[in-house]
C-alpha cells in the first residue's frame, strides 16, 4: 500500500475505534456532524473505490454509513484485532510521522474536546485539549506517540466514574494554548 492510501487508512481506522462499531459482518461509522460523515465517505471510496454505502439516522439523530465487505473486514481486523473501547490500541501499522499525525487528528475529531481548567498556583483559567477513551492503554499509546513524536506536553492520565458506571480515562494535551 502506498504512503498516501496509509494516511487516509490511519484516518479511517481511527474514526472506526473512536465513533464506530466494527464486527464480522459490518463496519459502522456514527457522528452527528454530518461533514464527518461525508468526510469519512470521501476516505474510503479513495482505498476502496467500489463501496456501496448504507446510510441513515438513528433515533438520537446522530448519522450513520455502514458498509458490509468482508475483505474490507478481514483488512481492517488486519490492523486492529478488537475494536471495542476498552482493549483499543494504537495500531502499530501506522509508523510514520504523516500517518501518526492523521490518526490523532481523526481521534481528536470524535473523542476530543476543548476544556478549561484552574490552575491552582496562579489561579488562572487555562485552556486544553481533551481526548477521553475506555481504553488507558491506548491514551498511553497516545501520550506517548504526542510527546516523543511531536514534542506536545501532555498531563497524566485521569480516570473518573460517570453517573451511570462507566469509568472513562482522560488526559489533556497542554501546550497547545
Amino acid at each position: 500500500m502506498d504512503n498516501k492510501k496509509k494516511i487516509i487508512l490511519a484516518r479511517i481506522v481511527s474514526h472506526l475505534m473512536c465513533d464506530g462499531c466494527v464486527t464480522i459482518r459490518y463496519l459502522r461509522y456514527n457522528n452527528q456532524n454530518k461533514t464527518l460523515i461525508n468526510n469519512f465517505k470521501k476516505y474510503f471510496i479513495e482505498i476502496f473505490p467500489l463501496t456501496h454505502f448504507i446510510e441513515g439516522v438513528n433515533n438520537s439523530e446522530t448519522f450513520f454509513v455502514q458498509v458490509q465487505n468482508k475483505n474490507i473486514l478481514n483488512l481492517l481486523f488486519s490492523i486492529v484485532q478488537d475494536f471495542r473501547s476498552q482493549y483499543l490500541r494504537f495500531p502499530k501499522i501506522f509508523d510514520s510521522q504523516e500517518t501518526k499525525k492523521e490518526f490523532i487528528s481523526a481521534l481528536f475529531d470524535d473523542e476530543g474536546c476543548v476544556g478549561l481548567r484552574l490552575f491552582e498556583k496562579t489561579n488562572e483559567i487555562k485552556r486544553n485539549l481533551e481526548v477521553a477513551s475506555k481504553s488507558k492503554d491506548f491514551l498511553e499509546d497516545i501520550k506517548y506517540i504526542l510527546e516523543k513524536d511531536f514534542k506536545i506536553k501532555c498531563n497524566k492520565l485521569i480516570s473518573f466514574k460517570r453517573n451511570f458506571n462507566t469509568s472513562k480515562i482522560v488526559f489533556c494535551v497542554n501546550s497547545l494554548f
